[in-house]
């Protein structure tokens, strides 16, 4: 049920942007999008321990961080790609998973932190090399 509300969702943002904007909305963009989606059909929890996790928040995160990062590691040499993945998903994990679970974030928002997440790999890729 939340991937087919999320599927039609995220399909009408890429219609919308389309048909009203002529923007054919890039991967990190795309990502942003299910991201969001993800996060507004809240919550699909577990128990663990006694503690109660909003597994949406850590979806929304990973798919965001797996496709934003993913245009940029095409480019990247094979050797120094799980270094570069590892230091961007642990540097921002935690705050952005305790972000998600306490805000209310906007489209155009997530867009935003989308775009920056593919900076940041940038960044740690040339450091690496």
């Amino acid at each position: 049920m939340l991937a087919d509300q999320v599927s039609e969702r995220v399909h009408q943002g890429f219609c919308y942007y389309l048909f009203f904007h002529n923007i054919t909305l890039s991967q990190a963009r795309q990502a942003a999008l299910k991201a969001y989606w993800i996060l507004r059909y809240r919550p699909v929890t577990a128990l663990v321990w006694e503690r109660e996790y909003n597994i949406n928040v850590y979806f929304a995160y990973f798919i965001l961080f797996a496709e934003a990062m993913g245009e940029h590691l095409v480019v990247c040499p094979k050797s120094i790609q799980k270094t570069v993945v590892n230091n961007v998903l642990h540097e921002y994990e935690d705050t952005y998973i305790r972000f998600f679970s306490e805000h209310s974030i906007g489209k155009g928002a997530m867009m935003l932190i989308s775009e920056s997440i593919g900076s940041v790999v940038k960044a740690e890729i040339k450091l690496n090399s």
